[in-house]
């Protein structure tokens, strides 16, 4: 039986409380900026006034004093300003959220690039894309949340999925109740523009060999030769300085200092250029990176900091460990490194110290240091952070419907029970809640009904609270139970000019698919659930109860278990073949007046009504 979560706080009236406390926030924020704004700028007015006043004359001490209150004005400004953004983001959150209560879909990201029509299920059972399952659910604001909560869409832990998931099951419930937890990283994270691309850059990056780590004799001379260059410039200024010379030997002097100290700066740049590739190369890779790996750094700063009851969170926080150093600190310092590579874009100052300095082959060198000294440890970081994220996603899932159950997931037996099962994408007033029960027997469930009776959405509704359920999620129904079943469906398909398959070839390479990993499963212990809505469909009525009737007769000889939907009446004899292995339901509707009427109820029995005539009549098809 599924398990309850605990008692929540309303969402609605701790969303719109945030709201009101995140405006009062920003009115006092905006009062504070304008106050600061003025002072900076009567701070100004004040110095020029003043250099006006007393123009030869100008007390000593305003430079210095002007310079600290302009000084502390602007930063204090700037702390303000990023209260200001925070305030504004938190404050979109919770009116989303409020949106999301509404059964609205937000604006995020909603995975239409994780779109696979080759996948087991993901096509047919809308897992992503625009209203999909994980456009609901998701919360995540970086690329390695948005990776660990697809893929936990995609397929269950395969390693003792029972004890997995109860995990995960525990850590969303106690993040549920940490709304403020969620939220902090949840803003933290809306001010990166991350991206799976640039995340497998960096990660191929930290993979690949040193190019200067092991290279002494140039790390030696790039901390060593500058001081050189230094020390000259600094000899030629004093030098010129303290010359007292005719005009015309001063110049000459000067001329042939600058001289030595251009060929100086031409043999720096000769070396500089010798590995201008290979620091081009690292640049593009992490360019903007800095920004990312900062927010990564707080947002790792701020978990370091929480403490927690569930073994999962638990696991997570000590994974941000490395040598007793808190991996915030070395995400932070690999952001101020990359950080220093963005030099590159301020031109005449990159050019005087990657001359002087040898900026770039710096920077290069001090990524490689600490890429060998945690380069192995960042993905594993990267993919703590996702954890985290994809389990706040679910718990504010759980937050948002508090009246979802969580499920329990059976190793020992193979089945599958659904208390007031509903599907998750309709809105609440017009969800219909069904059950159904699969025992260790029972094979087959075959459904039947008129056209729009609901037959296709209750296989979705059992098919996505399967994934939910095997992801770690709570799930749309009062109660739910379910082996860790292999997920495979047949519904949603077509044919492909470009890849010139017809309807009917299309489905049977669908059907061959399940059939393969119903035998794959057999063989590896890992059973499928498979859900098929109207078998055969791109062929005559004849073939495709032939066809339909064969298959079906194949499959219940396996141990796992599915759902047909079809509106051909012959295969409901299946039951009479195999009683225990097979069950009929129905959906049906009634004509009341000139209107088709659905309760969208699933009924024990096998559907004896059709609608055809009636709705082509309906649509205005004269008959």
């Amino acid at each position: 039986m599924g398990m309850k979560s605990n008692k929540l706080s309303n969402p609605y009236e701790a969303y719109s409380k945030r709201i009101e406390d995140s405006r009062s926030k920003l009115y006092t924020i905006k009062k504070i900026e304008i106050f600061l704004s003025l002072a900076k700028l009567i701070l100004v007015i004040g110095e020029i006034s003043l250099v006006a006043v007393f123009v030869n004359n100008v007390p000593l001490f305003s430079i210095p004093v002007f310079v600290v209150l302009f000084t502390s004005a602007a930063v204090t400004h700037e702390f303000f300003i990023k209260k200001r953004k925070y305030q504004t983001a938190l404050k979109k959150i919770n009116e989303d959220e409020l949106k999301a209560l509404d059964e609205r879909f937000l604006n995020t990201d909603c995975g239409s690039d994780l779109l696979d029509p080759q996948h087991d299920y993901i096509s047919d059972l809308d897992v992503f894309g625009e209203k999909s399952i994980f456009h609901y659910v998701n919360r995540t604001t970086t690329s390695a949340g948005k990776k660990t909560l697809s893929n936990w869409l995609k397929e269950a832990p395969k390693v003792h999925p029972a004890e997995g998931i109860g995990e995960r099951q525990e850590a969303v419930k106690e993040l549920s109740g940490k709304l403020d937890l969620r939220q902090n990283i949840q803003v933290k994270g809306s001010f990166i523009e991350d991206s799976l691309k640039k995340q497998r850059s960096f990660q191929d990056l930290l993979k690949e060999p040193f190019s200067f780590l092991h290279k002494r004799a140039l790390i030696i001379f790039i901390h060593v030769f500058p001081l050189f260059t230094l020390g000259f410039m600094v000899f030629f200024l004093f030098k010129t300085a303290a010359l007292n010379v005719p005009i015309a030997l001063l110049i000459q002097q000067i001329f042939k200092w600058l001289l030595i100290l251009l060929l100086i700066l031409l043999f720096q740049n000769s070396v500089t250029r010798l590995f201008r590739k290979k620091i081009t190369r690292i640049y593009r890779l992490v360019s903007k990176y800095f920004r990312i790996l900062n927010a990564y750094a707080q947002i790792i700063a701020t978990l370091e900091k929480q403490d927690f009851t569930s073994s999962r969170m638990n696991k997570i926080k000590q994974e941000l460990i490395h040598d007793n150093k808190p991996a915030s600190k070395y995400i932070g310092k690999l952001s101020t490194i990359l950080g220093c590579f963005e030099l590159r874009t301020n031109g005449l100052l990159y050019a005087l110290l990657n001359n002087i300095l040898f900026w770039d082959l710096h920077c290069a060198y001090r990524f490689e240091r600490l890429k060998k000294y945690v380069g192995k440890q960042i993905p594993q970081w990267f993919e703590a952070v996702g954890q985290f994220e994809a389990l706040s996603s679910f718990a504010n899932t759980l937050y948002n419907n508090q009246e979802w159950a969580f499920p329990q997931i059976v190793e020992s037996e193979l089945k599958l029970e659904a208390v007031s099962a509903g599907h998750p994408l309709i809105p609440e007033k017009e969800r219909i809640l069904n059950c159904i029960r699969f025992e260790k027997k029972n094979r087959l469930a075959v459904i039947t009904g008129p056209n729009m009776a609901g037959k296709t959405t209750f296989l979705k509704t059992v098919g996505v609270n399967i994934i939910l359920a095997l992801a770690g999620s709570p799930v749309c129904a009062s109660s739910f139970v379910t082996y860790p079943f292999r997920l495979c469906t047949s519904m949603k398909l077509s044919d492909s000019l470009d890849k010139k398959l017809s309807l009917f070839y299309a489905e049977l390479l669908r059907l061959k698919m399940i059939y393969d990993a119903i035998r794959e499963g057999e063989e590896k212990g890992k059973p499928v659930f498979y859900l098929i809505d109207e078998m055969l469909k791109g062929t005559n009525a004849m073939d495709r109860q032939k066809g339909s009737l064969a298959l079906m007769h194949r499959l219940l000889d396996e141990r796992s278990k599915g759902m047909l939907a079809t509106h051909d009446l012959k295969l409901t004899t299946l039951e009479k073949e195999h009683p225990v292995k097979v069950a009929n339901y129905y959906f049906d509707g009634t004509i009341e007046g000139d209107k088709l009427v659905f309760d969208y109820k699933l009924k024990s029995g096998a559907c004896r009504s059709s609608n055809a005539l009636d709705l082509m009549r309906k649509v205005g098809i004269k008959l």
